[in-house]
């Protein structure tokens, strides 16, 4: 790693990454009848990262849907890669919704979850914590294109949240976090445990899949599978560790005797067209235009101390002046 000393410490947040795990973990907080451990936890989240790195600059990333994916995985429908039946990206998740609104069935804590978040924008607006949100895009692409424009910069980048896509992203200068957590991910850990560099974490979602986001990959093959046939390929065709891709994989199999090779070899060749589709499903965008939103001025912190109060939230009020003189992204 360089010896030069970073620039600034930005901290990416997943916000809606983030709201799933806190709202989990403090699922029966309530002041007055209503819910607030999604808030509380939040909260408390971001007076960790100053208490531990007291000149961080913070920009939590708000998700939309994705109409970059859902109109590429549509795309494979009409030229037959995927089937009607597979369905587009996350349509899993809207069919098991509608599901779950037929036979009656609630999910309390993900409903809590969704009706502290309005409450939640308002109280962070209120601190020197800065938000991001850019329709059409996930938080994932738009905390994608910040960890880039700021490494180049020559900034150290750390990103919370549990989503392992983030991985593709991770470098010298950019790393992966959870406040308390024991997944926290450097690109030496990555690494020395996968034995694979970040960019080839693309690689692997492309042949394995993600039935998490509804993205089909090769029928039988998962994570390390997909890690050996890359480190295989990077063997046979002489290249430089770390550096093989799937269309790799698709060359090294290909010039394997049809008779001697395996079965999951086999399924890989030819799923040709689905890996393709699915490479580009799971890879990062860090190209995303954030030129307006990341000068917005910081909003005004005077209402904070009120509205803490309101929720109930008195072991945070002393901190409030962590909260709001620290500057945003």
């Amino acid at each position: 790693m360089s010896n030069t000393k970073p620039k600034d410490l930005i901290i990416l947040i997943d916000a809606n990454n983030t709201c799933f795990r806190v709202g989990w973990a403090n699922k029966h907080l309530t002041n007055q009848g209503e819910p607030t451990g999604v808030i509380y936890g939040f909260l408390r989240e971001i007076l960790g990262v100053w208490e531990r790195w007291k000149h961080a600059k913070i920009g939590i990333i708000w998700d939309c849907p994705s109409d970059y994916r859902k109109d590429l995985s549509k795309e494979g429908i009409l030229k037959g890669i995927i089937s009607k039946e597979q369905g587009y990206y996350k349509q899993n998740r809207e069919r098991q919704r509608a599901k779950d609104e037929d036979d009656g069935k609630i999910n309390e804590v993900a409903e809590s979850i969704s009706i502290q978040k309005p409450t939640l924008r308002e109280v962070l607006s209120k601190t020197l914590a800065h938000q991001i949100k850019i329709e059409g895009f996930e938080a994932d692409d738009i905390i994608g294109t910040l960890a880039k424009m700021h490494s180049e910069r020559g900034d150290l980048v750390k990103i919370i949240s549990s989503d392992k896509d983030m991985y593709q992203l991770l470098s010298e200068q950019v790393s992966i976090f959870t406040l308390g957590g024991n997944n926290n991910m450097s690109y030496e850990r990555f690494v020395g445990e996968f034995g694979i560099s970040p960019t080839q974490w693309i690689d692997v979602g492309a042949l394995a899949g993600d039935s998490g986001d509804n993205i089909h990959g090769v029928k039988g093959i998962g994570e390390k599978t997909a890690i050996k046939f890359l480190t295989e390929a990077e063997s046979a065709l002489n290249k430089e560790k770390g550096t093989a891709t799937y269309l790799d994989v698709l060359d090294y199999l290909n010039q394997k005797d049809e008779k001697k090779r395996k079965k999951k070899e086999q399924r890989v060749i030819e799923s040709e067209e689905i890996i393709h589709l699915a490479y580009k499903l799971k890879k990062i965008l860090t190209d995303v235009d954030c030129s307006e939103y990341v000068k917005y001025p910081p909003s005004n912190p005077k209402d904070l101390k009120k509205m803490l109060a309101s929720l109930g939230f008195k072991s945070i009020i002393g901190s409030t002046g962590l909260l709001t003189r620290r500057a945003s992204v």
